[in-house]
């Protein structure tokens, strides 16, 4: 009878609260054959919460402060990016966490005023696409002195407009999930292998570039090499702040792909980073910045009342005039009536901080 051979491979293991190493388990005394440094290492029974408070919530902060902050999720697929981001209904994950943060900020800071505006879309297939309006697609990124890096045409949807012209400050707070880094190994075919060349395109460049800023000497960064990091290039620049929360796997099939994620991220904790606030010097873009905004504003007004004034269908009684109601409520409680009061609110607060800013900078609107 042959004999048999039970062959034991070195396993990825968090080794305490900030090292991670590859432990020979065959091995008696247990040695640890490579080994890799983080400034946290959580293990698989760690909450959402106590990732985003010890990773994302001071880059929370920072972004309000008018600093530039980005959280990465990055990994294999099915190694936990989605949940860590989204989280679920009783354990929500970094987006919706950094979402209470930056109210929190707000109400924990009375003596400022604040603009906040959301964008979410997607890059799939080197295309960017609008996920707030789906009929937006193959959007473009253009570039200018005010805004830097942004998508043109992308839907900003309002979220609160409390404004005032005395330190203004701006400011992104970019919250990404990443593909799999695993994608350009799949043996696929057609939509798919095309699929995974993009994919595999923007991880690419974003290590190359990750890879040149840890070196601390790069007289060339290719941020133009792909849509992510052309649209990150403000913030992986080293102006910004940046959080990387990269997942791995322990099991030992993953062994290679756990190995390449946590080199990527000890590279990227080697980038030195300079976060500056930003502040709005330009009165004059300032101006017309809101004079855009106020239109964005009428449009939704339009809108709210042409959905409310809804002719009957043909055939249809009238009702007589004393049996009509100024307003019919909403589902949510509200009614439309005051929806039209707080975007005419808005339009009028606009324009009397357009007036003021004027007559102040003696700007010929």
């Amino acid at each position: 009878m042959g004999k048999r051979f039970l062959a034991v491979f070195p396993q990825w293991e968090a080794l305490d609260k900030r090292h991670v190493g590859l432990v020979q388990h065959d091995d008696p005394k247990r040695a640890v054959v490579a080994k890799f440094a983080f400034d946290h290492v959580f293990s698989k029974e760690a909450t959402t919460q106590e990732i985003f408070d010890k990773v994302a919530a001071e880059h929370v902060w920072s972004s309000m402060d008018g600093k530039n902050a980005t959280v990465f999720a990055y990994g294999v697929t099915s190694s936990g990016k989605t949940f860590t981001m989204r989280g679920k209904r009783n354990s929500p994950g970094v987006i919706p966490l950094a979402i209470e943060g930056v109210f929190s900020a707000i109400q924990q800071t009375p003596d400022r005023e604040f603009l906040l505006r959301v964008s979410y879309l997607e890059i799939y297939n080197e295309v960017i696409n609008d996920l707030l309006d789906p009929a937006r697609t193959n959007l473009k990124l253009r570039e200018d002195k005010n805004h830097g890096v942004y998508v043109e045409n992308i839907k900003a949807s309002f979220i609160a407009c409390f404004l005032s012209l005395h330190d203004i400050r701006q400011s992104n707070l970019n919250l990404i999930d990443l593909a799999g880094s695993e994608s350009s190994k799949a043996e696929t075919t057609g939509l798919r292998r095309r699929e995974g060349a993009f994919i595999n395109k923007s991880l690419l460049t974003l290590g190359t570039i990750i890879s040149k800023l840890s070196e601390g000497k790069a007289t060339h960064v290719p941020y133009r090499d792909s849509k992510l990091t052309r649209f990150l290039q403000g913030s992986l620049s080293g102006n910004g702040r940046i959080a990387m929360v990269c997942t791995v796997t322990p099991g030992s099939i993953n062994a290679e792909e756990t190995h390449n994620t946590l080199k990527f991220a000890s590279r990227a904790k080697r980038v030195e980073l300079k976060p500056e606030t930003l502040h709005v010097l330009d009165d004059k873009s300032l101006i017309k910045k809101y004079q855009q905004e106020i239109i964005e504003l009428r449009n939704q007004l339009e809108s709210l009342m042409q959905g409310s004034a809804t002719p009957p269908p043909p055939g249809a009684k009238s009702e007589p005039e004393e049996s009509k109601v100024e307003s019919s409520p909403k589902e949510d409680g509200g009614t439309w009536e005051q929806d039209r009061a707080e975007l005419e609110g808005r339009i009028a607060r606009l324009k009397r901080i357009i007036l003021h800013s004027s007559r102040v900078s003696g700007i010929d609107e």
